[in-house]
């Protein structure tokens, strides 16, 4: 398809066809040049792939962890009619994946901690995907213990990421999350506590021209934002 529209700009900018005065060769390169168009709308749209499968995806895995762990959590999903690149969709579905587990694992407590807090046995956690300035907008938030910012404070001290005398802002405190080899398991699994994780998705998001910024209020919970660059390919399909 792309030699076929390098082939057609050749034409439509070759002086000799410019210089013809033909009402009937203009219509006929009219036409050709709508088909032209159709034939790339449609061989762009074979390597879309709806969001919505991407996260139909994190519903076992969600399931499944939760279990493992002894927990009761809901998945709620909201999306708007989202196209990804299918290279897109493969290497931002891992990181979903990751956050997911992130959101599980260390942000969701257990039943009967939940209760004691004042709240209900069962929690939550929300995938939401929607357009805004430009962007692809994912959101993983959940209503669990929030992020510790004095324990993430003391682990950095601790592995000597950041000076013990340094005076961080929450927000920088926070951001530590993302640092090569961070974590704050009390023991390895293989679910978390091997010091590579959430580097890994802001490096891929990264990689993908996109964003990653996290929210977190204790006891109530945090949410990742991802932001992603919508590519031409990727916009909402045109309604016929």
């Amino acid at each position: 398809i792309n030699q076929l529209v390098a082939a057609q700009s050749l034409v439509m900018e070759n002086a000799a066809l410019k210089a013809v005065n033909s009402p009937p060769l203009s219509r006929n390169l009219a036409r050709m040049n709508r088909a032209i168009k159709e034939l790339q709308e449609t061989a762009m749209s074979l390597h879309l792939v709806s969001i919505h499968f991407t996260f139909q995806k994190m519903v076992r895995v969600a399931r499944d962890l939760s279990a493992k762990l002894g927990k009761d959590v809901r998945l709620v999903i909201s999306e708007e009619d989202i196209q990804l690149n299918r290279t897109l969709e493969d290497e931002i579905s891992d990181s979903l994946m990751h956050l997911v587990n992130n959101s599980i694992d260390h942000g969701i407590e257990k039943p009967e901690i939940r209760l004691a807090a004042g709240k209900p046995a069962q929690g939550t956690v929300e995938l939401k995907a929607f357009h805004q300035d430009g962007h692809v907008v994912i959101q993983i938030r959940d209503d669990g213990a929030g992020l510790n910012k004095d324990r993430i404070l003391a682990k950095a001290i601790e592995k000597n990421l950041v000076p013990k005398k340094n005076r961080l802002t929450e927000k920088e405190i926070f951001n530590l999350i993302f640092t090569p080899g961070f974590s704050t398991a009390a023991k390895v699994t293989n679910i978390s506590g091997r010091g590579v994780g959430m580097d890994v998705v802001k490096q891929n998001i990264g990689n993908l021209k996109g964003k990653i910024e996290v929210k977190t209020r204790a006891g109530q919970g945090s949410t990742f934002t991802i932001r992603l660059p919508m590519s031409p390919e990727g916009r909402r399909p045109k309604k016929q």
